[in-house]
């Protein structure tokens, strides 16, 4: 079963089997007891998924050894106990670590990787700058640019160039410092941008994004680059999304005339939404404004991303997209197996009887149709979209949900909100992510019923997706808001109770 996640993890992180040589990852965890997790991740370009990560063998003593193989310089983490460390890992280097469980720290402490490896240690780029830890009071008293600059800009920014200095005046080699430089100051735009969402004055964030992102040029100082850098690519197209918007009003475009950034109009963006999504649109967007090896890189990661939602709507535009661009690119050939792995999952899966789209489901105007029909049965509903980022990733806990209570009397109701023109997408969804149950689609409008029986007893109205609510076995409604499948045990000991 190793052999096989190292080989999965080699073709994600490389792309196509290619010439490697490998980074010698050991250790030990001191007080070793057996529950400790320990773990390496390396993203495919940026971000954390949990696709992405190893789990590392530990011998009964504490030891442990992983050889990771690379075909480039690579930025990964070692999670230990859920602690993110991240180090930067060389294709032929190694590095010896020990894991302390009294307090879950690190420390490097041998190999031919230490040098650099010590210096991302100190600079710790997972750290949280101090104006995320802020009160309400203090993103208050942010009300202009001024106050921006003074507060957060000029001590975040002096902060940085420390740690730049601590670079530069290091003895690792200089193509190591020429990247480290980069990814500081990158992190450094990635970690302000998340304070325009904490600005209470919509006009003042809108005013900081463009201050902050304005100035930026997109072609990253070293290639390949590291994650910090493709966050704060991913991250300037969506910066670039508001502000076509804002210039068509400003120069009082009409829907048919071009928009800033994207080549094509307002109407035509809006259509290509809605036939292919988003990850579509940035991808069109990423052609006009990125570097190409960096739109190669950026989007096979949102392919990937795609294809691990399991969304084959989704996911075949873009990959024909991505190959009639690239054609001979040496992750065209990856992206096209993904497709076809997706077709062959929803092929597989079409024969699941226990995936059951109820009849005539659109004439049920009320929940309680459904779930009067599963007494004897405590109900999970589950209330999401086939648009919805944070309801896909919660689908992929659903197979521990059920393995924790198969056998029992649990049903799962999964009530989608989708437009009637999405119906087939919305059907081959559920088939090629498996999703075992009882289905039934509503659109904006027929919904409105349901979202009031729901939240009828409920001093929290909002109706947000994903959402989740339980059904005793006399077909009463016993918890709204329940736990969410990622809350793994919460939610067992709420379903459990009602089983009893």
């Amino acid at each position: 079963m190793k052999i096989i996640k190292i080989i999965t993890f080699l073709f994600l992180i490389t792309g196509t089997v290619q010439s490697y040589a490998q980074f010698k990852l050991s250790g030990k965890i001191i007080n070793y007891t057996g529950k400790e997790e320990l773990k390496v991740n390396i993203p495919i370009v940026f971000g954390f998924k949990k696709e992405n990560s190893i789990e590392i063998p530990v011998d009964k003593n504490g030891n442990f050894s992983i050889e990771l193989p690379l075909t480039e310089k690579k930025f990964g983490d070692l999670i230990f106990e859920k602690t993110f460390y991240t180090y930067l890992l060389s294709p032929g280097k190694s590095l010896t670590v020990l894991c302390k469980t009294k307090d879950r720290t690190v420390s490097t402490i041998s190999g031919t990787a230490i040098k650099e490896n010590q210096l991302m240690t100190s600079i710790n780029l997972r750290k949280q700058p101090i104006f995320m830890l802020k009160e309400k009071l203090f993103y208050d008293s942010l009300n202009t640019l001024a106050a921006i600059e003074e507060k957060v800009i000029k001590p975040w920014m002096k902060i940085r160039d420390q740690h730049i200095q601590a670079v530069k005046s290091s003895l690792i080699s200089e193509q190591d410092k020429t990247l480290i430089i980069a990814e500081i100051k990158y992190n450094a735009i990635n970690n302000l941008s998340y304070i325009k969402y904490n600005i209470p004055d919509r006009k003042v964030a809108n005013d900081f994004y463009l201050y902050l992102y304005d100035p930026l040029q997109t072609t990253p100082e070293v290639f390949p680059a590291g994650p910090e850098y493709y966050t704060f690519a991913r991250h300037y197209l969506g910066y670039l999304g508001p502000k076509a918007i804002d210039n068509k009003s400003k120069k009082g475009l009409t829907e048919k005339e071009l928009l800033d950034f994207y080549k094509i109009s307002y109407d035509s963006a809006n259509v290509v939404e809605r036939k292919f999504g988003k990850p579509y649109l940035r991808f069109m967007l990423a052609n006009n404004i990125l570097p190409l090896n960096v739109n190669e890189r950026l989007t096979y990661k949102e392919i990937v991303d795609v294809y691990n939602d399991k969304d084959l709507r989704l996911l075949e535009p873009l990959v024909n997209a991505y190959t009639a661009k690239f054609k001979t690119g040496n992750l065209v050939s990856d992206a096209k197996s993904l497709l076809a792995k997706l077709k062959l999952e929803l092929a597989s899966n079409a024969k699941n009887k226990e995936i059951q789209i109820i009849p005539n489901f659109e004439k049920i105007n009320s929940i309680y149709d459904v779930i009067n029909k599963l007494k004897g049965k405590v109900v999970y509903l589950d209330v999401w979209g086939t648009w919805c980022g944070p309801c896909k990733e919660e689908l992929k806990y659903n197979p521990d949900l059920k393995a924790k209570f198969k056998g029992k009397a649990v049903a799962y109701v999964y009530l989608d909100l989708d437009d009637d023109n999405l119906d087939t997408q919305w059907r081959e969804f559920i088939i090629t992510n498996n999703m075992e149950g009882l289905h039934l689609r509503k659109s904006r409008q027929t919904i409105v019923s349901f979202w009031k029986e729901l939240l009828a007893n409920t001093e929290d109205k909002e109706e947000y997706y994903p959402q989740y609510f339980i059904f005793d076995k006399k077909g009463k409604l016993a918890v709204s808001k329940a736990k969410r499948p990622s809350e793994k045990e919460e939610l067992y000991m709420q379903i459990e109770q009602f089983l009893k």
